[in-house]
């Protein structure tokens, strides 16, 4: 019997790593150099033939939490685009719309990919080998995208343009909202049940991306020529964070927060609750 068990998971590893092979030439064309859409999927052994359900649902709640939170980026910026003055914040704004807009596609995208029923390729008895859709590669040529890229530390020292009191609002409640989407992305590849291999990468250039840009604004609120600890930062302000029970002071610091009316801790992170 434990001979027999081997054999067959010798044999659906063996099947893993050619259907793995097969999916690296799909995805660079099939070695004809032409460009293709890819759809990207794991392989799982399973019980039952069906998808894990944690993973699946550890999925599509990041994926509906991240796109509502870009979502809110996306008005912010416009907000700023139709009052705000400074070029510096004016670029980040634009760059924020064009690069966030391109990844709720690709959030839409993988939703609709996960959503999808597993295959399953192999079957073992109670176990079978599955294989799962979770993105699609290759968006980018379809959407015309180029990524946007953000103000530099040169801009703000060759941009003309003083910061105004509501550049550091602004600023301050872009620094929260980027904060989030730091807490949804770490707290979706800490999960035991964040599988997606595709979101785990996105997370990692969203990270990074997002600690640059809220390295920056820091920046821009630290050149406003008046004290800008006494500007409260407007929860109102900060669009997209309805997934977010509490709001975390750690984007910036206790004096910069306008507690207000709405209690002492508005935004905070709670988790994959997204």
């Amino acid at each position: 019997m434990v001979t027999k068990k081997n054999a067959l998971l010798g044999s659906a590893l063996a099947l893993v790593l050619t259907l793995s092979a097969a999916s690296a030439a799909m995805a660079d064309g099939g070695g004809g150099g032409d460009w293709h859409e890819t759809a990207v999927y794991e392989l799982a052994l399973v019980p039952g033939g069906a998808a894990d359900s944690a993973a699946v649902r550890a999925d599509l709640d990041y994926v509906t939490g991240m796109r509502d939170h870009h979502a809110g980026a996306l008005t912010m910026s416009e907000e700023y685009l139709a009052k705000g003055r400074n070029p510096v914040l004016r670029r980040m704004a634009g760059a924020i719309i064009a690069n966030q807009e391109y990844e709720i596609a690709v959030l839409d995208e993988v939703k609709r990919q996960v959503e999808q029923p597993p295959t399953v390729l192999a079957d073992f008895g109670s176990t079978k080998l599955v294989r799962r859709l979770v993105a699609t590669e290759g968006l980018e040529h379809r959407l015309s995208y180029i990524k946007a890229p953000p103000p530099t530390a040169l801009d703000l020292w060759t941009a003309s343009g003083a910061v105004d009191e509501y550049d550091v609002r602004w600023a301050k409640a872009m620094i929260a909202h980027h904060q989030g989407a730091l807490d949804m992305a770490r707290d979706y590849n800490a999960d035991p049940n964040g599988e997606n291999s595709f979101l785990r990468t996105m997370n990692y250039d969203i990270v990074q991306d997002q600690t640059y840009e809220i390295g920056l604004l820091k920046s821009v609120v630290d050149r406003y020529p008046g004290d800008a600890s006494a500007i409260k930062l407007d929860p109102s302000m900060v669009h997209g964070m309805s997934m977010h029970g509490t709001m975390d002071h750690g984007a910036m610091g206790h004096d910069q927060m306008d507690h207000g009316p709405t209690g002492h801790r508005q935004m905070g992170h709670k988790g994959m609750d997204h």
